[in-house]
């Protein structure tokens, strides 16, 4: 199977327009866009994307919105020997047939523990099933990933490729009471959503970034995504609750 990197794209910046630090939090007038502000990230490593339709050189101006790739298809074979096991558990998963689509890789993740789609499709059942499990195996693949790609403090991969795994990760250190860490996830699954602001799930990702923050005592930040998450669903009750809390903290 060929892991290799095929293409990476880094913008600074370009596409969400970020902010350093929740110093420069603006609650009112919905003037910053919906961004982990509380993350000092300088670069996002985009990983697996396709610009060749979009080329851009040094020094050229990328606009916020502006489409700068397509996601890469991924590899037609994911596996030397178990690649057959792959596409029945995403056909299984597929018709929500969870136990069927963790218990037909369980060889292959024993004989291949760094494949990581192995990894991923595994992950991805095991958290309807069984959420320490899948907490477990999310860990280590998201933890591969960013091993591979050489993370840093102000150098974030984004793997398109595992999106969904950054997503349910966080919401897995969610249940583990981890909400620095949460954030952090959650904050690198949004990077993928910005085509789906107003959509369920979009709104759900604000909704966790509000009670991570305010989890953390980070009250200007909760309250900010509290109110974002407001802009998109009027009548989410959860952030309503929370700036009442607030409000009632701050008297």
């Amino acid at each position: 199977m060929n892991m290799q990197l095929t293409k990476t794209l880094i913008l600074i910046f370009m596409i969400l327009c970020w902010f350093s630090g929740i110093g420069q939090v603006k609650e009112t007038g919905y003037l910053v866009p919906d961004i982990p502000v509380m993350n000092e990230w300088k670069n996002v490593n985009f990983i697996h994307i396709d610009n060749t339709k979009f080329i851009k050189t040094e020094g050229d101006s990328v606009y916020q919105g502006e489409q700068i790739g397509e996601i890469q298809a991924e590899p037609e074979s994911c596996s030397d020997r178990f690649d057959p096991e792959i596409k029945q558990s995403k056909e299984y998963y597929q018709f929500k047939e969870y136990p069927k689509a963790i218990e037909i890789l369980k060889k292959a993740l024993v004989e291949e523990p760094g494949n990581l789609f192995i990894l991923n499709n595994y992950a991805r059942a095991s958290y309807w099933e069984n959420k320490e499990e899948s907490y477990k195996v999310y860990k280590r693949l998201v933890n591969m990933l960013d091993s591979i790609y050489e993370i840093s403090e102000n150098n974030i991969p984004v793997d398109l490729w595992f999106r969904e795994a950054y997503w349910k990760l966080g919401t897995l250190y969610m249940d583990n009471s981890l909400f620095d860490q949460a954030y952090y996830e959650i904050s690198r699954s949004m990077i993928c959503m910005q085509d789906m602001k107003g959509e369920p799930i979009y709104c759900q990702a604000l909704e966790y970034l509000t009670e991570c923050a305010y989890m953390m005592k980070e009250d200007v930040l909760a309250r900010y995504l509290a109110n974002r998450t407001l802009f998109y669903d009027s009548g989410n009750v959860f952030v309503a609750e929370v700036l009442k809390k607030l409000d009632k903290e701050t008297k």
